[in-house]
């Protein structure tokens, strides 16, 4: 029984892997399963995930519940560019607004 959930979730990430690109959902469910698992052994989940995405490593996500496996198949390029789009659509809306030139004369 054990096995057989092992290689669904193996099935699962190659389903992932041989996509070009993952829809937003499918990179929210990963983001979340991986979020939940470090958050369930202990981990600072902001943490580990920041760790991965700037020294591409795996190792700052935990195998609980194969999130490392799952969190290799997300691009981290794409991952910052989500990340920083969402950041940016909800704490500043206005950005996307004309902004006036920055002067040039200092004061």
């Amino acid at each position: 029984m054990e096995e057989d959930k092992k290689d669904s979730h193996l099935r699962q990430l190659l389903i992932y892997w041989e996509g070009s690109q993952l829809e937003p959902s499918e990179l929210e469910a990963i983001l979340g399963q991986v979020y939940i698992a470090l958050k369930e052994k202990g981990y600072d989940p902001i943490a580990q995930i920041m760790g991965y995405i700037l020294n591409d490593d795996p190792q700052y996500i935990t195998n609980y519940n194969h999130a490392r496996g799952r969190i290799k198949y997300v691009d981290r390029h794409m991952l910052m560019r989500e990340l920083l789009s969402c950041y940016f659509s909800s704490k500043m809306p206005w950005i996307e607004q004309e902004l006036p030139p920055i002067s040039s004369q200092q004061t």
